[in-house]
């Protein structure tokens, strides 16, 4: 018998890209949907990513280290090409939050409630980020996905 309803997908990138208060084409994160990688799962993970995708983004948490002083917040939005043309996810702003331990490491973290079905022709989405003020150099993305 298949299986029916819902289940939860989770991609993690660690990417080392440094962003400051504007986007730029140049400064872009991919992360490939159904990828596998660290803390990563899907059913998905060890097909070719080219093929169609389709899901329900629902968080993407946004993490790194304010690099020449606080950031205050941080602006994300999402593409399904790599010169930011095609848009799907609109800038959207969400407060630089500390780390909880309050460490002198100026760690921050970010999270976006999307909830929005999508489908796409590949598995390739495209992540711009700027911040109101300074450097952040972004070391974690989470994505989860509902199917």
């Amino acid at each position: 018998m298949a299986k029916t309803g819902s289940f939860i997908h989770r991609v993690l990138k660690e990417p080392l890209v440094d962003f400051g208060t504007s986007f730029d084409a140049a400064k872009k994160i991919l992360i490939n949907l159904t990828a596998s990688g660290t803390y990563t799962t899907s059913k998905y993970k060890n097909l070719p990513t080219t093929r169609a995708w389709g899901g329900s983004l629902q968080i993407i948490r946004v993490s790194g280290t304010e690099i020449s002083g606080a950031v205050g917040t941080v602006t994300l939005s999402g593409y399904a090409d790599a010169a930011g043309t095609e848009l799907l996810i609109e800038p959207t702003q969400a407060v630089a939050i500390e780390t909880m331990d309050h460490s002198s490491s100026n760690r921050i973290c970010s999270v976006f409630l999307v909830d929005a079905y999508i489908n796409l022709p590949n598995d390739e989405l495209y992540l711009f980020v700027k911040v109101g003020a300074n450097t952040l150099r972004v070391d974690k993305i989470y994505v989860s996905w509902v199917e």
